[in-house]
C-alpha cells in the first residue's frame, strides 16, 4: 500500500479505505484528555487514527457480519502491530468485535472538534492521506520500522523538498516504511533530485517504482 502525504491542508483531498485489525481503546485512556484536546469517554463513538485529521468523520464496517457504525477521531494511534484504528468502548461494543475480527475503515468526511483553549498540541503531524500508484521514478532517502521515526523523518523531508512525499508501507513479518520524493517519468529528473538533497540525504538513491 502506497501512501501520498499531501503538502495541502484541505480535508476534501482525502480519499482513505483500508481494511485491517482494530484494537479496542485502553480503559486507562477514560476521562483522560487525548490529543486532539478532547477527554476520552468510553460511551462515545470515538476512534484513534494514526495520520487522519482530529475531527475525521469514519465509517468502520465489521468484515464478518456487515455490521457498521460512524465514529470521530480525536486520538492517536493505535500504537500495536497491524492495527488500523483504536475503537471506543461503544463502537467495539456495537460492532460485535473480538481480537480477530477485521474491519473495513472509509473516510466520509469532517467536523470540527472544538478542543479546550488551554490544551496545547503535542509533537505530532497532521498529514493529508491519499492512497496513489506511482508508475515513475523516484529518490528513497530512508526505510523506517517505528511509525514516530517515520512522522519525524517524513515531516523534515516536506520541509526541506518541494516535492511529493511518498511513504511505501511493506508488510512482511514486521511494518516496515520507506520514505521516496518525487515521481518523475523521466529518470534523469530523479537523478537531478538527488543531486540536489544528497548533502542533506547523504544515503538517499534513485528508485523506480516498477521495482519495489
Amino acid at each position: 500500500m502506497l501512501l501520498l502525504f499531501s503538502l495541502r491542508c484541505g480535508f476534501a483531498q482525502i480519499m482513505y479505505e483500508e481494511t485491517g485489525q482494530a484494537v479496542k481503546l485502553k480503559k486507562e485512556l477514560t476521562n483522560q484528555v487525548t490529543h486532539s484536546g478532547l477527554a476520552y469517554q468510553p460511551g462515545s463513538m470515538t476512534a484513534s487514527h494514526f495520520t487522519l485529521p482530529f475531527g475525521s468523520v469514519m465509517r468502520v464496517t465489521n468484515t464478518e457480519n456487515n455490521q457498521e457504525i460512524v465514529v470521530k477521531v480525536i486520538h492517536r494511534g493505535p500504537f500495536t502491530q497491524n492495527a488500523i484504528i483504536g475503537l471506543s468502548d461503544s463502537a467495539w461494543t456495537a460492532l460485535n468485535m473480538d481480537n480477530q475480527t477485521s474491519v473495513r475503515v472509509e473516510y466520509l468526511g469532517h467536523d470540527k472538534i472544538e478542543a479546550p483553549e488551554k490544551y496545547v498540541e503535542p509533537y505530532f503531524f497532521l498529514l493529508d492521506a491519499k492512497q496513489i500508484i506511482p508508475k515513475g521514478y523516484g529518490v528513497q532517502i530512508g526505510s523506517y520500522t517505528e511509525k514516530s521515526n517515520l512522522l519525524k523523518a517524513a515531516d523534515d523531508a516536506r520541509n526541506q523538498v518541494n516535492e511529493k512525499v511518498i511513504i511505501q508501507v511493506l508488510k512482511e513479518h514486521d511494518y516496515k516504511y520507506r520514505i521516496l520524493i518525487g515521481d518523475f517519468t523521466d529518470k534523469s529528473e530523479a537523478d537531478k533530485l538527488k543531486g540536489h538533497i544528497e548533502e542533506i540525504f547523504p544515503d538517499c538513491f534513485v528508485v523506480g517504482y516498477f521495482s519495489l
